[in-house]
């Protein structure tokens, strides 16, 4: 890899992988939509099952799904989390301009922000967002620059836990839509190999922008979300709670004002 004399790496051209098949399947779980929703997201490979589903726990979901107000969906993250179910999850914004032509000049200003992974803060939420550094596929050398596949990206939450790792998976550009995927991964600036995120490594992110004709649309799409086990038990703990914590609406300020803002770059 080339380096510059600052110990920064040296951008390169983005490796532009196959685009996969479009599927018309909309998330199973959708937290937010436009008023109008736009074209389908491109549907990831399917990843590892998770674990079977046996008759007492479907028992236990059939309870729970009677209960009213905010236990229900508490005690149903619970559930969700020990028995190892996946979810998926969607944020998603849109604007409409007057003419194609603006269409595609936001889409141009939101692109050039999200392949800057360095300044995703600024698209977060004005309190409690997280923090996002680029780092070398060598590992060690923070990036200036769009990502490429076989990058690293370090993530600090808004809370008093360890950054969370992830690794740029897939990076489609094409005239009119992005799509980058991201999947947790080891911390590259340890010896560890477990999975360095509360996610586990058959979880996958989709950062999306689309333009079709005069809108734009920016998505955030979390695929077969399921808890990283792995670790001694006090990081199983720490993985179980940021899990529970996720999918009871703690991501929700983050990707929702990622999404809105992506789209007033």
């Amino acid at each position: 890899m080339n380096v510059n004399p600052i110990g920064l790496c040296a951008p390169r051209p983005c490796i532009q992988p196959a685009r996969p098949a479009s599927n018309p399947e909309i998330p199973a779980d959708r937290v937010e939509l436009s008023s109008s929703p736009g074209p389908d997201p491109v549907r990831p490979p399917a990843s590892s099952p998770a674990r079977p589903k046996v008759a007492w726990l479907t028992a236990i979901e059939t309870s729970l799904a009677g209960l009213s107000g905010p236990v229900g969906p508490v005690l149903r993250a619970v559930l969700d989390v020990w028995s190892g179910r996946q979810r998926d999850s969607c944020f998603e914004h849109s604007r409409h301009f007057a003419d194609e032509q603006q269409a595609r000049e936001q889409f141009e200003r939101s692109k050039a922000s999200l392949l800057n992974p360095n300044q995703w803060k600024e698209l977060g939420p004005t309190i409690g967002a997280a923090g996002f550094k680029l780092f070398c596929d060598d590992r060690r050398k923070l990036k200036q620059g769009p990502p490429e596949v076989g990058d690293f990206l370090k993530i600090r939450l808004p809370d008093l836990g360890p950054a969370v790792w992830c690794r740029i998976e897939r990076l489609d550009q094409q005239a009119d839509s992005v799509d980058l995927v991201v999947r947790p991964s080891p911390d590259p600036l340890d010896q560890d190999p477990d999975v360095a995120h509360f996610f586990s490594e058959r979880t996958t992110n989709h950062f999306q922008l689309v333009r079709d004709g005069n809108r734009v649309f920016s998505r955030v799409i979390g695929r077969d979300e399921a808890l990283n086990d792995s670790g001694d038990w006090g990081e199983r703990l720490l993985s179980a709670l940021r899990l529970k914590g996720a999918w009871l609406g703690a991501k929700k300020p983050q990707w929702r004002a990622f999404t809105r803002k992506l789209l007033q770059a």
